[in-house]
This record gives structure tokens, sequence and C-alpha cells, in this order.
């Protein structure tokens, strides 16, 4: 199948009737056309809740989520949920999470929660019950999933989340240092033998989408917004890429509007840009929350309306493939591009160590380099080690601040009265008193 095609999606109007296989992504294109591609992320992380004088706790995280949501209504395209940062409280972090979604809903906001969620069909049977069901406890628009049990293991969940008019978002090419590392590397056998990890993830997610080719689709991927650097060895073109395109790493994380025009140049405005903490940096104040949400947002639809419009990057390979790394092969057949005759049995395509090692970037590695490839890695490895630590120290600071600060302190247990307020009136921005009582509802 073909993808070099010009692909403009036409989403005038959502239907109301037709496949709900094509739903969210119909419903999510017509929301990025009315708000622009941007989603809020609802982070509530420990120095977040600190910052805004609440409580390290559930009660605190689900006040937190009300006050992003308002800063979101009627501004941007979609919210994002970070489960870990619920989770963290047990029970009582998944009723807040249960409580801040039906708020969404009622402020009629798309929802994505990024569970990151993979495993055995059978598993993700049990995630799909959850998440992508209307009678589900944690029902949302859409979640994001792993794909490294094989992305068929997927199957069944797309399909129910399909056939219940969401979405997902698969990882693919995701912005932290040791992804690029994975998704990069060369597939040794399978379908997509001599091409690249993420490359095989794209394919079997764009053919989901192929189900509706005049409309944005329902089967996303994550690509982080700084991998600009390392795309071409990541072997997927975004801009032949035809469902929603969910990107990290604008923002906080150190992405620009320039990354975004690099990775997303020809796109068709699919991209949705997620940005959290520089929003939150704002809060608490609604108003403040407001106009941070409008002004970056207007900063990343210039942006995107640029990345949109530039010339597409010449190609020299079909589909998604940038420029498919060679492979070393045990008996010598080195497959470059992507000439299928050059792509050897089962079993001759493992590479011994002993011989070569492929790697991205048109380049054999000798076994004799191993060893400073393994050094390098180390570096990466330790770099990002050390900065999980600056995180935890940061964490442990915010968690002292509280401890340390009595005003910061009393406003924490007033956190739980001013959270009824807060979801009161979130849930009541869509609702009437019966049902806007049951999203207020504090445990």
């Amino acid at each position: 199948m073909n993808y070099d095609e010009d692909m403009s999606f036409d989403n005038s109007a959502v239907p109301t009737s037709g496949s709900p296989r094509q739903e969210f992504g119909l419903r999510l294109a017509a929301a990025m056309r009315e708000h622009g591609p941007l989603c809020v992320g609802i982070d509530p992380h420990r120095k977040n809740l600190h910052d805004w004088g609440y409580n390290i706790d559930a009660e605190g995280a689900e006040l937190f989520s009300m006050r992003m949501l308002q800063g979101a209504q009627g501004r941007a395209a979609a919210v994002k949920f970070q489960m870990p940062m619920f989770e963290r409280y047990g029970s009582k972090g998944y009723a807040a999470l249960e409580r801040a979604l039906y708020a969404a809903r009622q402020m009629e906001l798309i929802t994505i929660v990024d569970c990151l969620r993979g495993g055995l069909p059978t598993t993700l049977s049990s995630i799909a019950d959850a998440y992508l069901k209307p009678d589900g406890p944690l029902y949302t628009d859409a979640i994001t999933l792993l794909p490294y049990y094989g992305f068929h293991s997927l199957d069944g969940l797309v399909n129910d989340a399909l056939n219940n008019g969401c979405g997902v978002f698969v990882a693919s090419l995701t912005p932290n240092p040791e992804g690029a590392h994975l998704q990069s590397a060369i597939r040794q056998a399978g379908e997509y033998a001599g091409q690249t990890v993420a490359y095989g993830i794209a394919q079997d997610a764009q053919k989901y989408n192929a189900e509706f080719p005049d409309s944005m689709g329902s089967v996303g991927l994550i690509i982080g917004a700084s991998i600009g650097k390392w795309m071409k060895e990541g072997g997927v073109d975004p801009a032949k890429f035809t469902g929603p395109i969910l990107s990290p790493g604008y923002g906080w994380q150190g992405a620009t509007d320039d990354d975004l025009k690099t990775v997303f140049a020809g796109t068709h405005g699919n991209v949705l840009v997620t940005v959290a903490r520089s929003i939150a940096a704002h809060g608490p104040d609604i108003d403040e929350l407001s106009k941070a949400v409008t002004a970056i947002g207007d900063e990343v639809r210039r942006a995107m309306d640029v990345a949109q419009h530039a010339p597409h990057p010449t190609q020299d390979s079909d589909s998604f493939s940038v420029a498919a790394p060679a492979v070393a092969h045990a008996q010598g057949t080195t497959q470059t591009g992507n000439d299928a005759s050059a792509v050897p049995s089962v079993g001759a395509g493992i590479v011994h160590a002993a011989d070569a090692i492929a790697v991205p970037g048109d380049a054999v590695i000798a076994a004799d380099d191993v060893e400073e490839l393994a050094d390098a890695e180390e570096s990466v490895g330790q770099a990002a080690d050390d900065e999980l630590d600056e995180a935890e120290a940061e964490d442990s600071q915010a968690e002292a601040g509280v401890d340390a600060s009595a005003e910061a302190h009393t406003d924490a247990q007033n956190a739980p009265a001013e959270a009824n307020a807060e979801t009161q009136a979130g849930a009541q921005q869509a609702d009437n008193a019966n049902n806007g009582a049951h999203a207020s509802e504090a445990q």
C-alpha cells in the first residue's frame, strides 16, 4: 500500500452515524480544527502539588486536575492524564482519576489516559474493560500503549477500542534517550526484516487507519517532538501517517518550535502536541492557567501551521522509511533501502558477534568495536540515571518543604473542602444537580 500521495483529511463535520471505528479520529480532528493542536497534560507531580500549596495525596491530585480542566476547557483539543501520578495513591488515587474523567466528559473535553499498557491479549482485555467501554470505571476516549510484546499482541484491545468509538496511541519514537537505541534497532526476521522496530510499529498502526483513507484514523502513534537528531535512523516518516500523532517533549522537556517544524514537516493537521508543566507553572489561579493555555496553544498552532506547509523532505523509500539502514548478515548479505530481494531467509539473517553488529545509520560495527559502543551506551544510561536522581531529589525537597511550612500544611488540610467545590464547578458545566453531585463527591 502506497501512502506517498498527498493526503488532506476532509473532517468538516463529525458524522452522527457510520462506523464507530472512525469515531475517535473524527471527533479529535474536529476538536483540533476548533481549538488547535494543543493537548493539556494533567500531571499531578509532587512538585506541582507542593508549588500550588496542596496536599501531596489523592485529594491534592484531584484538586489539581479540576483546576487544570477548567483552564483547558474551550481552549485545547484534548487533555491527557498521567496515570501513574494517580496510581501512586492507591484506591483513593483511582477514585480521584474517575471523578476527574467524569468532570472532563461534562466539559466536553476529549480525554487521553497515559497508562502505557502492554502485555498478552488476556491481560489487555481487562484493560479494555476498564478504560475503553462506556460502563468502565475509568472510561476515556483513548489510552497509550506499549507494543514491545509484539504489535499484534495489541490487536484485541485495539479492536475493542475502535468498536467502542475510542482510540489508542502506540509508542513508536519516544523522546527518552534510551528509546533511540531500542526503536531504531534493526529487525532480523519477520514481516519487517531489515527495517527498524519503529518502522514496523508505524506500519501495523497504519493498516488500521487504511480502513478510512479519507479521514484521520483512530489508531495513533507517540512520536516525541525532540527526536529530530535521530529521526532518520528511526525509519519513520510522520508525514505519511494518517492516524493521530501524540507528541510529548515540547516546552519544559526541551523541544522548541523549530523541533516541531522539523519533525512534523509535511504532516496533515494530525499532530497533537502535549504540554503539561509549562502550563501548570501558572497555577493554581484558573484565570492565569487559562491565559497560559491560550498563549501556549497559539505558539503550538503557529509552529504546526509552518510544519504542515513546509516542503516535505525527499524520501528514498516507501511508506514510513526515510532511509532504511543497512543490515549485516552472517552469510555476508547486506540489505540497503527497501530491496526486498536482499532480505535473507530465516536463519541466514542472524548476526553473530564474531562477524558484525548491525546499527542504524548505514553502518556496520565490527566485533572489535562492540566494547566502545557499550561504553557510549553506558554514558547515555548514566546521564539518564543522573536526571532521575535529580528529579527524585527535587521531589524530596518538595515534600520536605510541605512538612517545614506551617502555612502550606494548613492549606493542605483545607484541600478536601476546596476539592469538593472545584469538582462541583467542573461537573456542573454540562450537567445539572444530580450528575454534578456525583462528579463532585470527594472521598
